[in-house]
């Protein structure tokens, strides 16, 4: 009865240590800064650990029912799933929570974190529309440091859609921002050991390498004393200034020392995995080049978000692998190829434009606006009405060349489709003597297939509605697999592209020849085609010739005009 009565007392004193523990840790937490709080998790190397204290958090803010308590419980639980889809949600209730009590300090700074958690899952368009609502209030109250913030991510957005010198100034200007006070580092030391790696990765980007190798090093540095959690992520990126500036075996050991930290950060790892491929082929060391591209390529299968780093070994991999005579890979290279520029086409295609229209033409507003303001406050009204005559006039001349340029860029274009549909360039139909060597079906399938295909197109059956790969096959008397293979290796698309190709071929045909054609509208021409909708011929059009078909239509009609 005693042993009994002893196991009891010592099993009810474990359970008040852990109680008394865990309050610490709950008031410890809650009494945090959000960015003390994103220190100190990704300090956290422990997952369960971490995923522990986050829900206890919560539970307890949620048990108070104290606004701000909920709102920093809510905020640790997304930290807990950073870079998940579950995020999203948590990033939500900080934005529901802060709205029902009319806090819209709180509901921008959950639609900043809703913003960057949208970035993690690759939706890149609908992560700027929340840093822009963010932005829209932190302007509003000139908050310096939560624009800096704003701006770094818009930075790596820019970096996404191919704008890196731009974005390089913007982390350049970022870490201006920390320079000028090195208090401000440790205020915001989580901010500012991104915005050091931002800017270190751009240099990389930028192919400004010594500037990268001091950074990165200063990095290297600092994260391991600041956030262990970035300390990978410098080797990752010293690795590759070390590739960059031809010195491969240093950059090797960089990298894969980081990969070891980064097993849960696949996006990372990808691109650790790539620029490894990348040294040990330069080095000329083709097994572990083959070994750690399919490494990349492996993680892309999961991870549908490190397209970018699937195409780039990809494309090496297919290089390699006919340089060896390897056919069998080399198809299977080419058919990733092509499905991975169709997932980045779907994907990024519409970044750039709305980076533009979001950010850079308002920024460039707001400048103009600042100057003016500054200029007014002159005494000298001379002076003042001289130079804002001088900014408009070099801001309109600015807009004027840009306008002008782009008119010139469009008229070249029309004019080179001219050129082709009188010289009929743009013949879609393959010779059936035209064969892909490599092609993995008998030369008698490939050329009846093809016979059939040129039977098609010059009958114009693709003016079909609902045209799809499965009728067609039927049509032709074939299976699906074997004329999918077909328009890949010989028409070097895919079938809806191959479809889409042949009716706006067609179209640009039509509208050239026949100006009755030209007078219908634009829906009435997609029905005419076969689109099922305006949107979907428009966007067509555009994707083969860079023209709007409204614009190529009023530029047949301009030319007819003149003749």
């Amino acid at each position: 009865m005693n042993k009994v009565l002893l196991t009891l007392i010592y099993l009810g004193f474990i359970n008040f240590i852990h109680s008394q523990t865990n309050k610490e840790n709950y008031s410890n937490l809650l009494s945090k800064k959000p960015e003390q709080l994103e220190i100190y998790f990704s300090n956290i190397t422990n997952k369960e650990k971490r995923s522990k204290i986050a829900q206890f958090t919560l539970t307890e803010a949620k048990k108070s029912n104290n606004y701000n308590l909920l709102i920093k419980g809510y905020f640790t639980k997304l930290l807990d799933a950073t870079h998940q889809p579950i995020s999203i949600k948590y990033a939500d209730s900080i934005i529901t929570t802060a709205n029902n009590n009319n806090d819209i300090n709180m509901e921008a700074f959950g639609n900043l974190h809703k913003g960057i958690q949208l970035y993690y899952q690759s939706e890149h368009i609908e992560a700027l529309s929340y840093y822009l609502k963010s932005q829209k209030y932190y302007k509003s109250i000139n908050d310096e440091f939560y624009n800096l913030k704003i701006d770094h991510y818009i930075g790596i957005l820019k970096n996404r859609s191919g704008n890196k010198h731009q974005a390089l100034q913007i982390f350049r200007r970022n870490m201006a921002f920390f320079e000028k006070d090195s208090s401000l580092q440790l205020k915001y030391k989580s901010q500012y050991i991104k915005s050091l790696f931002a800017l270190a990765e751009s240099y990389n980007r930028n192919k400004l390498l010594d500037s990268a190798v001091i950074f990165n090093k200063l990095g290297i540095k600092k994260s391991f004393k600041i956030d262990k959690s970035m300390y990978p992520f410098f080797l990752l990126t010293y690795g590759a200034a070390m590739y960059y500036r031809n010195e491969s075996h240093l950059g090797v050991d960089s990298l894969l020392k980081g990969g070891t930290f980064l097993e849960e950060k696949k996006n990372a790892l990808a691109t650790t995995y790539k620029i490894a491929s990348l040294c040990y082929k330069k080095t000329g060391n083709d097994s572990l080049f083959v070994k750690y591209a399919l490494k990349t390529d492996s993680i892309y299968q999961k991870h549908p978000k490190t397209v970018f780093d699937a195409k780039t070994v990809n494309l090496r991999l297919y290089e390699y692998y006919k340089k060896i005579g390897d056919q069998k890979n080399q198809i299977k290279s080419i058919n990733k190829l092509l499905s991975i520029d169709s997932l980045i086409k779907k994907k990024h295609s519409k970044l750039e434009k709305e980076i533009t229209k979001g950010y850079d033409i308002p920024k460039l507003i707001e400048e103009k606006e600042l100057l003016i303001n500054t200029l007014r406050n002159k005494n000298n009204a001379t002076t003042t009405t001289s130079l804002i005559v001088t900014i408009l006039s070099f801001i309109t001349l600015t807009l004027l060349v840009y306008f002008i340029r782009k008119n010139l860029i469009l008229k070249k274009r029309f004019k080179v489709i001219l050129a082709e549909t009188k010289n009929e360039k743009r013949k879609t139909v393959t010779p059936p003597e035209t064969i892909i060597k490599s092609s993995e079906l008998p030369k008698d399938v490939i050329n009846k297939i093809l016979k059939k295909l040129e039977v098609f197109e010059k009958s114009k059956q693709y003016l079909e509605k609902k045209q799809t790969l499965n009728s067609l096959a039927k049509d032709l008397d074939t299976n699906s697999s074997y004329l999918s293979k077909v328009i890949n290796l010989e028409k070097g698309t895919n079938f809806s592209n191959y479809i889409n190709g042949l009716k706006i071929d067609y179209a640009i045909d039509r509208l050239s020849n026949d100006s009755k054609f030209r007078s219908y509208t634009i829906k009435a021409i997609s029905e005419e085609l076969g689109f099922n909708n305006p949107n979907t011929f428009s966007s067509s059009f555009y994707k083969k010739t860079k023209l709007y078909p409204s614009y190529f239509i009023k530029q047949l009609n301009s030319k007819s005009k003149t003749q």
